[in-house]
């Protein structure tokens, strides 16, 4: 469902792999028509546990300055 006009959609995810002790999140911003405003994608070190990247994830994508736009 896009958001209304004048607002940002932000989507975001996070995944671990315990076998190597590391973990990822993306992130994506779209504006209301659907084309990209703004990604990032980061690759975590020493994440054990899904809900920690997920959290950070989460951060990450409402401190928008980050990803530049």
């Amino acid at each position: 469902m896009p958001p209304p006009i004048s607002h940002h959609k932000v989507n975001f995810d996070g995944a671990v792999d315990i076998y190597r002790k590391c973990g990822g999140l993306d992130i994506i911003i779209r504006a209301h028509e659907g084309q990209v405003i703004g990604v990032l994608a980061i690759k975590v070190h020493l994440v054990l546990e899904a809900c920690i990247i997920e959290a950070l994830a989460a951060v990450k994508a409402f401190k928008s300055k980050e990803m530049h736009f």
